[in-house]
């Protein structure tokens, strides 16, 4: 960006610092000059300058300034918290409405949408006018201090060819609005969702390459099968100083249909069941599955569930067992405690000259991220 609109851009952040989003302007010393500069750029570089600032400082800029809405409209990544006005929620509604509204007036489309809200029933609207405006990134928050949104399929439609990245934290999804993820969304490729209630038995989109379901609640039994799925992870988020109040945890038994395209897989949610159906006469379910981390399920039975993924992961370079280490968890059937299975396991595992690099990870410290190619290699060499 050359001098001029760097110039530009200061004064910019400068005004839109001394005006809040609910009107109240701080008091400024006099200025000599006090003729609104900006307004006079043309549009085209207002556009452009306006491309550097949160939506946020544009909203601010534009109430300093004497822009017509559409001036600040045009960002292709609008992000909205209802922290911004104190969660008053009258205001809130009124400069969301305002803007997309304003959008839905000019035809311009939308790279990303993000909204963090708060018991707000418009929430729904809004989402749905953002995929008509062709999102590719959709980001919905809800506040966790407050129950989980429900998204009304009567409101909000998910249907897209543009929606690419879905990301939805505490929420209430559906079998209607999974079956429009799974059917009317051929370009959705990410689909991450954190502390949400999941009502629903598939997931089967054919264009998902990565799944996140973090620390969700699974009311019926789910069944996976995107075959090119390329990143999955099931994992607790019950852990450290999260201050999620999702009560329901409810988990059903999770399982998968086609994961052969898989390469990164966590299946180490304490409470869930994973198992995986078996296909005739084809090749291993998890063939081109590296790196794998699990959770303590999977030395459950003399570690059979263990044994069986193991035995369809011919690839398999790196395994991570989140086990727990604890010595207060009551003896199995057997007499053993979890403790004493873990070592079992981890022994068994050694003993077999073709099995991967192993790492033991205490339940109540968090996984290291998924690790790199180079790592990988280094580790196996």
């Amino acid at each position: 960006m050359g001098t001029f609109a760097s110039h530009r851009l200061k004064n910019i952040r400068t005004l839109s610092n001394q005006v809040s989003l609910n009107g109240y302007k701080e008091p400024s010393q006099s200025h000599p000059c006090e003729k609104d500069r900006i307004s006079e750029l043309p549009d085209d570089l207002i556009h452009h300058i306006l491309t550097f600032l949160s939506t946020r400082e544009a909203a601010r800029t534009s109430a300093q300034s004497h822009w017509s809405v559409n001036k600040w409209t045009f960002l292709e990544c609008i992000k909205l918290d209802i922290d911004w006005f104190h969660l008053d929620r009258e205001k809130f509604c009124n400069f969301v409405d305002k803007l997309l509204l304003s959008r839905d007036n000019v035809n311009s489309p939308i790279d990303t949408f993000q909204l963090s809200s708060h018991a707000i029933d418009r929430a729904s609207t809004w989402l749905d006018l953002a995929i008509k405006l062709n999102v590719k990134v959709l980001k919905f928050s809800e506040d966790r201090r407050w129950e989980p949104f429900y998204l009304d399929p009567n409101l909000v439609v998910f249907s897209s060819q543009y929606l690419k990245t879905l990301d939805l934290s505490n929420a209430v999804l559906d079998a209607i609005i999974f079956d429009q993820l799974n059917n009317a969304c051929p370009a959705l490729e990410n689909l991450m969702l954190s502390d949400c209630l999941m009502e629903v038995q598939q997931i089967s989109s054919s264009s998902m390459k990565n799944l996140n379901l973090i620390g969700c609640s699974f009311i019926k039994d789910l069944s996976i099968c995107s075959p090119n799925l390329v990143s999955l992870r099931i994992k607790d988020q019950r852990m450290g100083n999260s201050s999620s109040k999702n009560s329901y945890l409810v988990f059903g038994t999770i399982t998968l249909i086609d994961a052969s395209n898989v390469e990164i897989m966590e299946l180490s949610a304490i409470d869930s069941m994973f198992t995986f159906v078996e296909q005739d006469g084809s090749s291993p379910m998890f063939r081109n599955l590296r790196s794998f981390r699990l959770g303590p399920w999977c030395i459950d039975d003399n570690f059979l569930p263990l044994r069986r993924f193991l035995q369809h992961s011919p690839m398999l370079e790196m395994l991570f067992l989140k086990l727990s280490v604890t010595t207060s968890e009551p003896p199995s059937t057997d007499g053993e405690t979890r403790q004493e299975r873990s070592s079992t396991a981890i022994g068994w595992l050694r003993s077999e000259a073709s099995r991967p690099l192993i790492t033991l990870w205490p339940r109540e410290k968090p996984l290291p991220p998924p690790p790199s190619e180079a790592t990988i290699a280094a580790a196996t060499a």
